[in-house]
């Protein structure tokens, strides 16, 4: 089951509770495609930081949709 992520406690709960993330963004055609996934290292009102097993990303907010996992996408 996902779950989008809104306020800044649900990213506050998710960094805390390390919970695997997802990260969206708009293609051209504004489509949400996946775009990455891991844990919340670090956020920001502006930017919110994923880290995964191979990167640590940094994400705009405001371009971004981030939801919460219960199961990893495949790489």
């Amino acid at each position: 089951m996902n779950r989008m992520i809104v306020d800044d406690i649900e990213l506050f709960t998710a960094a805390l509770s390390q919970s695997y993330v997802e990260a969206w963004q708009e293609d051209s055609a504004g489509v949400y495609c996946f775009v990455d996934g891991g844990i919340i290292v670090k956020y920001t009102p502006e930017v919110v930081r994923i880290k995964n097993v191979s990167k640590t990303t940094s994400y705009y907010r405001d371009m971004t949709l981030f939801q919460v996992s219960t199961a990893p996408i495949d790489e």
